[in-house]
């Protein structure tokens, strides 16, 4: 099986370089190719223009570092990071900032399944690796431990962020302290890694305590930029989203129950600058209405658009899920699903400053939740953002596509975007990642 591979930002950024692998032809892509299945891709950045990507196969976790021209730097079939006969699965991938990465994978090689038909879980484990930029392995060789096995209880939904390269902080969402048959409810745990691969925080990771019973699943991290980090989730009652900072000690900093921001549902979140965060969500008022509204909270904990939040739309669907990514100037963009003037339901895109203030008309763009899956929201690095997402409306191939607006709400490639990959249905790319 093939894992193919088309960076945004080696596209944008390098489209003119000469002598590269890079295709201009969205039916010709960059691709790995080796015997076996290869699965569920993962990118982090190189720091140079290229990247290094983790993937899993039957027998384990590998990784190329493809560099700024389209060349495999570590081979064909990449480098081993797991041990071989174990069952592993990438989660996560970031950049070390020294040209390599960390890597973590969730390890089944002794997970027993436990439960019924209604509450099924694994028991599951957690390991990490670092890798250099020659390919070689820089901590134990069999990875080190993030979470061991643990009876009657199963770990999920890691994400990993950092603030300096220097320290990893991975979060998790775990049974631990309600294991099976009771399962609920979840808690949220964590682990600091230094550079070195030495574990920071207590064996099995931190226990992150938030009040409340909810069934915490749905929640999202990013770093404070303080070597710890923030932790959006939902809050009681009416499902508003609650945003926690825990310290570089692993320390809640806020008050108990976290501050409550006042977006709704459906949240999602990203760096703020200094420390904060922004925090799209979807709210409804009544009346059949469906708003989007974002807020911007201090590292202290300050809501910074009023208590109510920026409201962006009065008329979203019913469907919507926000994304939001930082305008690198303490404002945010948006993007959500309405229908048009005309009864035709499309994405739209907005810019908010730092105080708060909307600064475009809605742009209406061609992609929309029930057309696409999988949409990306990021910065293009230059104080513009790019959207990303596989079009599978009205066609009988999957087609990724990419729109990008600047600063002022410039549409770079037009309302319709570029397109940059095109496969048939049984090739699409369903597991992607972006950097």
């Amino acid at each position: 099986m093939k894992v193919w591979l088309k960076s945004f930002l080696f596209l944008l950024l390098n489209a003119a370089l000469l002598y590269s692998q890079w295709s201009q032809d969205p039916t010709v892509n960059t691709v790995l190719d080796k015997p076996g299945n290869q699965r569920a891709p993962l990118i982090a950045t190189d720091g140079k223009g290229g990247a290094i990507v983790a993937w899993d196969e039957d027998n384990g976790v590998f990784a190329n570092w493809v560099d700024r021209f389209g060349f495999r730097q570590w081979g064909n079939d990449g480098v081993r990071i797991t041990p071989v006969g174990r069952i592993a699965l990438v989660t996560n991938i970031i950049s070390d900032g020294e040209g390599g990465a960390v890597i973590v994978w969730e390890d089944l090689t002794h997970a027993r399944e436990v439960g019924t038909e209604v509450i099924d879980i694994i028991e599951n484990e957690m390991f990490v690796q670092r890798v250099d930029s020659s390919g070689q392995l820089l901590w134990h060789p069999s990875g080190v431990a993030v979470r061991t096995k643990i009876d009657s209880t199963t770990a999920f939904n890691f994400e990993m962020v950092t603030s300096d390269h220097e320290e990893f902080i991975v979060v998790w969402t775990e049974d631990r302290r309600h294991p099976y048959p009771q399962s609920l409810p979840l808690d949220f745990f964590a682990q600091k890694i230094d550079l070195d691969g030495n574990l920071l925080w207590q064996e099995n990771g931190a226990l992150i305590t938030v009040d409340g019973g909810l069934v915490n699943v749905r929640r999202r991290v990013v770093t404070d930029g303080a070597g710890g980090f923030l932790l959006a989730r939902f809050g009681e009652g009416n499902g508003n989203t609650v945003v926690e900072r825990i310290s570089s000690e692993g320390e809640l900093l806020w008050q108990p129950g976290g501050v409550p921001v006042n977006t709704g549902g459906a949240f999602d979140m990203d760096s703020g600058g200094q420390g904060g965060a922004v925090v799209a969500g979807v709210y409804f008022p009544g009346g059949g209405i469906v708003q989007v509204r974002v807020q911007r909270i201090s590292p202290n904990g300050e809501l910074l658009w009023g208590e109510s939040a920026t409201v962006v739309t009065d008329g979203a669907d019913l469907d919507t899920s926000p994304h939001i990514v930082s305008d690198g100037h303490y404002g945010a963009y948006i993007y959500w699903d309405a229908k048009d003037l005309n009864g035709e339901r499309k994405g739209f895109l907005q810019h908010i400053d730092d105080s708060g203030t909307i600064l475009w008309s809605p742009i209406a763009v061609r992609f929309n939740v029930t057309s696409t899956i999988h949409p990306f929201f990021i910065s293009d690095l230059q104080d513009g953002m790019i959207l990303l997402a596989i079009d599978f409306f009205g066609t009988s191939e999957g087609q990724f596509w990419a729109v990008k607006a600047d600063f002022d709400g410039n549409l770079g490639w037009t309302e319709q975007g570029v397109l940059f990959r095109q496969r048939p249905v049984n090739d699409w790319p369903f597991v992607f990642d972006v950097v």
